[in-house]
């Protein structure tokens, strides 16, 4: 702590500590599950929900092949945007339950909104559920996010179209 000198009441300097105060930044780690039945859509169809199919995003996983159906690790961070960011982990494998986090609420609940619908699966906002019909999920999209334009962005996305043996079909 800073020393201050300053006049006292008796007219004698007084050197006393000041206390300095500093507003610490914090943030709460948003978590959402979800058991997916089946499949995972091609990652970078996540990336179209949420943006545009070619938003520049920094993404890092381990699909293995960029249109793998199989992956259960993705993190994204939006460069335009570098306090959106968010990761899909699985937290058990069999059955597969996969962790979806972000320091953004509206992100985590976007892209475990996606997911479920996908997956066909539930989402819980804890662990051990209950696993719920994602719907729930839509108060906590964000009042600027379109979710009917985010699904015809998907459902018109090149990458809706990919396979492992052609993972970029928007090259003819």
């Amino acid at each position: 702590m800073p020393l201050v000198n300053h006049l006292g009441h008796s007219g004698c300097f007084v050197h006393e500590q000041q206390q300095s105060y500093s507003i610490v930044e914090f943030s709460i780690m948003v978590k959402l599950y979800i058991q997916p039945s089946g499949s995972r859509p091609d990652f970078r169809l996540v990336v179209t929900f949420l943006w545009d199919d070619f938003h520049n995003v920094d993404t890092e996983g381990n699909s293995g092949n960029p249109a793998s159906r199989v992956w259960t690790g993705l993190y994204c961070k939006n460069r335009e945007n570098k306090d959106e960011v968010f990761e899909v982990g699985a937290v058990q494998d069999d059955p597969l339950m996969l962790e979806i986090s972000s320091e953004r609420g509206y992100l985590a609940a976007r892209v475990a909104y996606f997911l479920a619908i996908e997956t066909r699966s539930g989402c819980a906002s804890r662990e051990e559920g209950p696993f719920e019909d994602p719907e729930w999920l839509r108060a906590s999209l964000g009042a600027d996010f379109d979710l009917d334009a985010a699904r015809r962005r998907t459902d018109a996305s090149c990458w809706r179209r990919s396979s492992v043996e052609r993972p970029y079909p928007n090259l003819g």
